[in-house]
C-alpha cells in the first residue's frame, strides 16, 4: 500500500483539518474570554463587555477570591451537599415509582404517572421562568 494521497484524498483531509480547527477553536475561544474577563478591570468589564485582549490588567478578582476563600468554601459546602443529597433521593425515588408504573394492575398507575409528568413541565417552566425572565414563560 502506498503512502501517497491521490488529489480527492488530500482534499478530504484539508476538510477535515479545517472542521477540527474550527470545533477547537469553539472550545478554546470561550476559555479564553473567560480568562481574560478575569483578569480585565469591573469599570472596564461594565462599560466595555468583555474582549479577547483586555485593555487594562486588574488582579482585583483575584485578591477578592483569595480574600473571602471561607464564603467560596461555604458555598462549594452547599454546592456538594445538595448535589449528593439530591442524587441518592433521586436514586430512591426512581425506582420506587418505576416499578408500580411498570405494573398494569397497578390502579393508580395513570394518576401517579400524570402527576410526575407536571411535577416535570412545571420544573421546566420554572427554570424557563428563572433564567430567561418572563416573555418566554408561558
Amino acid at each position: 500500500m502506498s503512502n501517497v494521497l491521490g488529489r480527492g484524498e488530500k482534499l478530504f483531509q484539508g476538510i477535515i483539518h479545517i472542521f477540527l480547527i474550527f470545533f477547537a477553536l469553539c472550545a478554546i475561544l470561550p476559555l479564553w474570554v473567560l480568562v481574560a474577563g478575569s483578569i480585565t478591570g469591573e469599570k472596564e468589564l461594565i462599560l466595555q463587555g468583555y474582549s479577547f485582549f483586555p485593555r487594562s490588567i486588574s488582579f482585583a478578582t483575584y485578591k477578592y477570591l483569595f480574600y473571602k476563600v471561607a464564603d467560596i468554601l461555604n458555598a462549594y459546602g452547599i454546592t456538594l451537599f445538595i448535589t449528593v443529597v439530591g442524587t441518592a433521593v433521586s436514586l430512591v425515588i426512581t425506582p420506587l415509582l418505576a416499578y408500580p408504573l411498570s405494573r398494569q394492575d397497578f390502579r393508580m398507575r395513570n394518576l401517579i404517572s400524570f402527576l410526575s409528568s407536571l411535577q416535570c413541565f412545571l420544573m421546566v417552566e420554572l427554570f424557563l421562568h428563572t433564567l430567561c425572565g418572563h416573555r418566554y414563560s408561558t
